[in-house]
């Protein structure tokens, strides 16, 4: 609701991925992904669907991490390293 208001938009897979029927022209993809993260089983299930698909996946779980650590200015040293993956 928060990146995209209109309800009948939300299910498209330009919002949504995960919702994409047709992989054959994405992007490779990075993932990062949170522990503690509501959407942590919505991005193993886009990641299972992107490698059956043959889309280079670069995946990074982050342990004892919640939602948003990558903009958490207090966790310096993680929020680097993720920097560093997703750059690369």
């Amino acid at each position: 609701k928060q990146y995209c208001p209109n309800n009948e938009k939300r299910s498209s897979p330009y919002i949504s991925p995960i919702n994409a029927t047709d992989f054959n022209n994405f992007p490779p993809v990075v993932c990062l992904s949170a522990e503690f993260d509501p959407l942590v089983e919505h991005s193993k299930l886009l990641i299972q669907k992107l490698n059956k698909s043959n889309i280079h996946v670069i995946n990074q779980h982050y342990s004892n991490f919640v939602h948003g650590f990558f903009e958490n200015f207090f966790l310096p040293k993680c929020r680097e390293k993720a920097l560093y993956r997703v750059q690369e």
